[in-house]
């Protein structure tokens, strides 16, 4: 795997300025929350407050556990704030592949894939995963078992740009408003 690092380098300015503001312990104004919160640092508790999900697959206290120490290096997963814009309409800033940090070596003790998960990894398709999976499993839908049924590269960059989600719009949990 070559190392690359994702985060503050692939963040729009809108998030720079928050994990900024969060960092310094400045104050950053966010259009979103000024009505309703008022002038605040804006961290990952912060956004947690209105989108905590007890169904989180992937929640940020995770990616701090041990095991991943090496794979932060690689991808900085500790903060909502590295992948996400606060109330814009671009989704998540993230290539498809992100997941290798965390996942590589992969093995399952049963593989319900009809190309099983070890043959993608060693074809270099992370990118697949998304494909079948959504990351934080808030969606309602079924995951595919048949790798020509998981949803194309294109669907999901125009997903996690600002585009339909492919995972349909029924979800688990909605986030508060305020």
């Amino acid at each position: 795997m070559t190392p690359r690092r994702i985060g503050l380098c692939g963040m729009s300015p809108h998030a720079r300025s928050h994990v900024a503001a969060a960092d310094t312990g400045q104050l950053a104004i966010c259009a979103g929350h000024v009505g309703a919160f008022g002038y605040q640092p804006i961290t990952s508790a912060t956004c947690i407050g209105c989108h905590d999900r007890p169904n989180d697959r992937h929640p940020i206290y995770r990616f701090r556990e041990a095991r991943f120490r090496d794979a932060l290096d690689v991808v900085e997963a500790t903060s909502g704030l590295g992948f996400h814009t606060e109330h814009t309409d671009e989704r998540a800033f993230a290539t498809l592949d992100f997941c290798q940090a965390y996942h590589e070596p992969l093995k399952l003790n049963s593989d319900p894939l009809d190309i099983d998960h070890v043959t993608l990894i060693k074809a270099n398709a992370w990118e697949s995963g998304l494909g079948c999976h959504d990351f934080h499993g808030n969606h309602v839908h079924r995951v595919p078992t048949v790798v020509a049924e998981a949803f194309s590269a294109d669907a999901l960059h125009d997903y996690l740009k600002s585009g339909p989600s492919p995972y349909g719009t029924t979800k688990q949990y909605e986030g508060k408003t305020p």
